[in-house]
């Protein structure tokens, strides 16, 4: 009887990994993790006026500037941010810095 059991328990295991759909769950995580940035970054651009320099964003993320650089290209492939100009840097030699301004 214990045979029979352990059969019909391997069976069951088959069967929910068979229901197991990848594809979707890897959509869905997508979707939501691009939901939380959105959400993210428009708390972060709303508290500092719809518009910041890298290093301003840097410091309120608590990220290094080429770091808050690279995330900045990638929203603005995405069409969420837009570079509005740019500023001298302050405080020693150094390129200016890039306004960037939020989109949505």
């Amino acid at each position: 009887m214990s045979y029979l059991a352990s059969m019909l328990q391997a069976a069951s295991t088959n069967a929910a990994r068979l229901s197991y759909d990848k594809a979707t769950k890897v959509a869905k995580h997508k979707a939501s993790m691009e939901a939380r940035s959105k959400r993210v970054w428009g708390e972060v651009f709303a508290a500092l006026g719809g518009k910041a320099t890298t290093n301003q964003l840097a410091g309120h993320k608590g990220r290094s500037a080429p770091s808050i650089l690279g995330s900045m290209y990638d929203l603005e492939e995405k069409g969420w941010v837009r570079r509005a100009g740019t500023i001298l840097k302050s405080g020693g030699p150094g390129n200016n810095q890039i306004v960037w301004e939020w989109l949505l």
